[in-house]
């Protein structure tokens, strides 16, 4: 999959009218967790507003404006910065400002590769030891997925998010849910991409992916349940390539 950048200029524009993190929002929050330290408070903020998009891939951060506006000491807001360049959703190179990850189609490849290896292992372990309150919440984001319409992607993509972070729990394994700790932050801005860049919305125009997913799981089929998740894995990175087509030949002067 070759390295093309994926276009944010949608992206830059929304971004305008979009609530950014600010002072007041951090007050807030260091109310509702006062034992949490303040750097954690700001890097989970940040992490947010970087998964959801509201911070557009490639922007450069201008830590002495982003201070300012949060209402806080540089300090705070580099431990923050430092973990998210651990988390690899911000770059910094020496003597320049820290750039938010872009998002390209030859990382997503790795992504899909990643979460081939730890889903379609997390959903064979899951159906063999799923427990029933497991089930009646993948139950209960199946019936959420019922409720929205085509033009609720984001929170289509949300519910997508839900339903296989269950299936990662259920299979009780620390090490399999730390590596998909790892992988999942890009995945779900993928799915806020594709939730914004997409005119069709793939999971109310075919919602047996998740349905033959949760079958497979009550069932107790480990290889089925495998199988279908590597089916709606599949799908979603079907989607990115129809993208890729799309932009194949864009540059950034024609976004």
């Amino acid at each position: 999959m070759r390295r093309c950048r994926l276009p944010v200029n949608k992206f830059i524009k929304e971004a305008k009218g979009r609530h950014k993190m600010n002072q007041a929002d951090i007050s807030d929050l260091t109310r509702e967790k006062p034992f949490k330290p303040l750097w954690q408070v700001v890097y989970e903020g940040l992490k947010t507003e970087i998964i959801t998009l509201k911070i557009a891939p490639g922007t450069r951060i201008n830590e002495k404006s982003l201070a300012e506006r949060l209402g806080i000491s540089r300090s705070p807001l580099k431990m923050a910065i430092d973990k998210l360049i651990a988390d690899t959703l911000i770059e910094k190179e020496p003597g320049h400002s820290p750039v938010v990850t872009e998002l390209d189609f030859a990382t997503y490849g790795q992504i899909i590769k990643a979460r081939r290896a730890v889903e379609c292992e997390a959903a064979y372990i899951a159906a063999k030891e799923i427990k029933p309150e497991c089930l009646q919440q993948l139950q209960t984001v199946l019936q959420e997925f019922d409720r929205c319409t085509p033009a609720d992607k984001i929170r289509c993509s949300e519910l997508d998010d839900q339903f296989h972070q269950l299936i990662v729990d259920a299979a009780n394994n620390i090490y399999i849910s730390r590596m998909y700790d790892m992988i999942k932050p890009w995945l779900s801005r993928y799915r806020y991409y594709l939730a914004y860049y997409t005119r069709r919305n793939y999971y109310t125009e075919y919602p047996s992916y998740h349905e033959a997913i949760y079958h497979a799981l009550s069932h107790h089929l480990s290889e089925l349940a495998r199988s279908e998740v590597v089916f709606d894995i599949t799908r979603m990175e079907n989607m990115i390539l129809d993208l890729s087509y799309r932009f194949s030949n864009v540059s950034p002067e024609s976004e």
